[in-house]
C-alpha cells in the first residue's frame, strides 16, 4: 500500500513540473515578443531584463529534471493543497446511509407531506358566500321566426268559414264531377277553381289565416300565390297585380295580398276575375260551402 501511494505522488508531481514547464516556456515566448518590441520603441523608464529571465526558465528546466530523476522518500507526501501529512491523506469521506422503498425515511417523507395537505386551512360552509343564480335574458324572436310560430299554429277544417276574397259574383263554378262552359275558350271542361267577378284594380284579401308559400306566374291565371292553412288545406289566388306579401308572410282574414289585374288571353271574354282554389292535400275543395 505505502509502495501504491508513493507512486500516485510521484505521478502528481511529473503533473507539476509539466504544467510549471508550461507556464515558463509561455512567459519566455512573452518577454521574446515584448523584448522585440521595446527594442523598436523609445525607453520609458519601465524595461524588463530578459536576459535574466531566460537564465532563470533555463535553471528551472535543470530543476524540474532533477526533481523527476529523484526517488520519492518516505513520509513525502502530497495532499490535494500541496504537501502535506499522511493524516490528512488518510481522510476517508462518510457515506450516507442507503434509503431503501420501504424506510423509515420514505415513511416520514408520506407523513410529512399528508400533515402539510391536513395543515391547510379550510373555510366554514357559512363564511362561503352563496353564488347568486344569473337570470337567464328572455330571447328575442324575430319577425320571421315569429311568423314561422305563427304557421306552425295554423288549423283549418271545412267546419271553418272563409271570407269572400272579392265581392263579386260567381262567374265560374267549381266543378269536379262534371264539366262546365268557358265563354273565352268555347269549351266545356272540369274547373278546380271558382271564378269570381271583380273590378280592375279591386283589393283582394286573403279572407283566412295563412301564410304565403308560393309567388308565381302561370300562362293561364297570370300573377299569382298560394297560401298554406295548416292541417294540409292551401288556398290559390290567380289573375293578380300589385301583391304586396312576399313567400313566408303571415296573413290574418282582413289582410290585402294584392288587386286585381287585367284578364289573362284564357279569360277575355269573362272579364275581369279572381281565381280562386282551395284544395286539401292537393286534392281541390268547392270553396262554396266554405263560405260565410
Amino acid at each position: 500500500m505505502k509502495k501504491s501511494r508513493n507512486s500516485t505522488i510521484k505521478k502528481e508531481r511529473i503533473l507539476m513540473m509539466i504544467s510549471s514547464a508550461f507556464v515558463l516556456t509561455a512567459l519566455t515566448v512573452t518577454g521574446i515578443y515584448m523584448k522585440g518590441r521595446n527594442e523598436q520603441s523609445r525607453d520609458d523608464g519601465y524595461t524588463i531584463d530578459f536576459e535574466a529571465l531566460e537564465n532563470q526558465v533555463q535553471n528551472k528546466y535543470a530543476e524540474i529534471e532533477q526533481q523527476m530523476n529523484r526517488e520519492v522518500l518516505p513520509g513525502e507526501e502530497l495532499s490535494a493543497k500541496g504537501e502535506g501529512s499522511e493524516k490528512e491523506m488518510d481522510y476517508v469521506p462518510r457515506e450516507e446511509p442507503n434509503v431503501s422503498v420501504g424506510s423509515g425515511v420514505v415513511k416520514n417523507k408520506e407523513e410529512n407531506k399528508e400533515k402539510s395537505k391536513s395543515s391547510v386551512p379550510t373555510v366554514p360552509e357559512e363564511v362561503i358566500d352563496p353564488v347568486e343564480p344569473v337570470s337567464e335574458q328572455p330571447e328575442l324572436v324575430s319577425p320571421a321566426e315569429e311568423s314561422l310560430v305563427i304557421a306552425n299554429q295554423l288549423h283549418f277544417s271545412e267546419d271553418e268559414k272563409l271570407l269572400k276574397p272579392v265581392a263579386g259574383e260567381v262567374k265560374i263554378p267549381f266543378r269536379m264531377d262534371g264539366s262546365v262552359y268557358f265563354q273565352t275558350l268555347d269549351q266545356y271542361k272540369y274547373n278546380p277553381a271558382m271564378i269570381l267577378s271583380a273590378e280592375e284594380g279591386a283589393d283582394v284579401i286573403a279572407g283566412v289565416d295563412g301564410k304565403v308559400i308560393s309567388v308565381f306566374e302561370n300562362e293561364e291565371i297570370g300573377h299569382a300565390l298560394t297560401l298554406d292553412l295548416g292541417d294540409g288545406y292551401q288556398a290559390t289566388y290567380g289573375q293578380l297585380k300589385d301583391i304586396s306579401v312576399t313567400i313566408g308572410t303571415v296573413v290574418n282574414p282582413d289582410t290585402v295580398i294584392a288587386r286585381i289585374a287585367k284578364p289573362t288571353k284564357y279569360f277575355s271574354l269573362e272579364g275581369p276575375n279572381l281565381y280562386f282554389m282551395v284544395t286539401k292535400d292537393q286534392t281541390p275543395i268547392d270553396p262554396q260551402g266554405l263560405f260565410r
